[in-house]
C-alpha cells in the first residue's frame, strides 16, 4: 500500500471515529435535557447545587413557597424598565407563598447610588439580593440542567417552585409575559 493510499485510510478511520464519539456525546446530551425536564415541562434543578446558590437570599427550597427570582443590573434599561410591572406583580401576590428576589452581582455602593437617584420615582417592592452566586451561577445551573446554553443577558426572571424552574423568560418583560408569569404563579 502506497503512503498516499496509508494517508486516506488513516483519515477515513479517524473521522469514523469522530463520528461515533460525536453521536455518544449528542446521545448523552439529549438523555440529560430528558432528565431534567419534568412532567409539567419545567426543568428540575438538583437540589444539592441549587440549595447552596439561593443560600445568599436565605431561600429554602425545602419550604414551601414559591421564588421569583429577577436578575438585572442598574446599568440595564430594559431591567430598569420592568421593575413597575414586577411591583405590580407582588402586589397582586400580597398574602400568598410566594417571594419575590432581585438578584444583583454588583457591589452595594453601586446600587445604593442608584436608589439615591431615583428616590420618589422608583421603588423596588420586592427583596435584593447582592449575590453574584444567584445572578452567575443560577443561570449557569440551569442552562447547564436543560442541555442548552443560555444568553449571558439581562434580566431573566425564573420561578421557582420545589427545585423546579417552572418559568423562565430572558430579557425584558411584556405585557403578554406579564400575563404568562402571573398565570404561573396561580395568580390569573
Amino acid at each position: 500500500m502506497t503512503f498516499q493510499k496509508l494517508t486516506i485510510v488513516f483519515a477515513v478511520l479517524i473521522a469514523l471515529m469522530l463520528g461515533i464519539v460525536g453521536i455518544g456525546q449528542l446521545k448523552q446530551a439529549q438523555a440529560t435535557n430528558t432528565d431534567s425536564t419534568s412532567k409539567s415541562g419545567g426543568v428540575m434543578l438538583p437540589p444539592d447545587q441549587l440549595a447552596p446558590i439561593l443560600a445568599d437570599a436565605k431561600i429554602d427550597i425545602k419550604k414551601d413557597y414559591i421564588a421569583v427570582i429577577n436578575i438585572w443590573a442598574t446599568w440595564c434599561g430594559p431591567c430598569i424598565r420592568e421593575i413597575p410591572s414586577l411591583n405590580g406583580i407582588v402586589a397582586k401576590a400580597k398574602g400568598k407563598k410566594i417571594r419575590f428576589i432581585g438578584a444583583t452581582s454588583e457591589d452595594e455602593a453601586t446600587v445604593t447610588e442608584f436608589w439615591k437617584r431615583r428616590e420618589g420615582k422608583l421603588s423596588f417592592d420586592y427583596e435584593l439580593a447582592l449575590s453574584r452566586n444567584i445572578a452567575e451561577a443560577l443561570p449557569y445551573l440551569y442552562a447547564k440542567t436543560k442541555g442548552e446554553r443560555i444568553a449571558d443577558a439581562i434580566p431573566q426572571h425564573y420561578i421557582i417552585k420545589n427545585n423546579e424552574v417552572i418559568y423562565f423568560h430572558l430579557g425584558g418583560l411584556t405585557s403578554v409575559d406579564e400575563a404568562e408569569m402571573l398565570k404561573k404563579l396561580g395568580l390569573k
